[in-house]
């Protein structure tokens, strides 16, 4: 190989959690954070857990007025924040958890499909859920376009997936070679960096 065409072969190496995209005319594009020189192709950084798990967090985060909400109302059965003076908090809860699993599994499990209701709706609506936008974060489809409902609703149950496997499914971040997790692998999208000047090699 010429030195000439082994500089064109570094130039257009992908780095790990890029991928090619393409447009087509009247649908909506997420904009690239790379272009490389002299193409017309761009590439576009995808996003490590390192940014992914804040803003998942965050996600979570919102949901709890909701559940706070449900609690005042009596809707949950509040007595497990009612510590007697003479018990220990884990000594309180391992109890509840022994004979009434059902006082801590409900709001749990309330909470974290709430969280996911309101990201896949604002994926729904803007390809970006409320924590993605804190972080910079944009969900695209493989094309570089924005995902409509159909993908979040995907996204949704990818995520459920992803909570019946005790969290697998996001951890699965860490060794995709895209960094994808199994809601992105179900809904065939990818959750992107939309900020630029990010370090370009980070390795999450």
């Amino acid at each position: 190989m010429s030195p000439r065409a082994a500089g064109l072969a570094r130039r257009d190496r992908k780095p790990r959690g890029s991928f090619p995209y393409s447009g087509l005319p009247g649908r909506p594009r997420v904009s690239p954070l790379r272009r490389p020189t002299g193409t017309d192709r761009a590439l576009r950084k995808s996003a490590g857990l390192r940014y992914r798990a804040p803003a998942l967090l965050i996600d979570a985060l919102v949901a709890l007025p909701v559940i706070s909400l449900a609690y005042a109302l009596g809707i949950f059965d509040s007595r497990l924040f009612k510590v007697p003076d003479d018990w220990f908090w884990s000594e309180w809860i391992l109890g509840f958890w022994l004979d009434e699993r059902q006082v801590i599994l409900a709001p749990l499990i309330s909470w974290w499909g709430l969280s996911i209701v309101i990201a896949t709706i604002a994926e729904a609506l803007d390809s970006r859920s409320l924590g993605g936008r804190f972080f910079g974060l944009v969900v695209s489809d493989k094309s570089g376009f924005k995902i409509g409902p159909q993908l979040a609703i995907w996204r949704g149950l990818g995520a459920l997936l992803n909570s019946l496997s005790l969290g697998l499914g996001y951890l699965w971040i860490l060794v995709s070679n895209h960094r994808r997790g199994w809601h992105d692998g179900v809904s065939g999208t990818l959750v992107l960096r939309d900020r630029v000047g990010e370090a370009p090699e980070d390795t999450l």
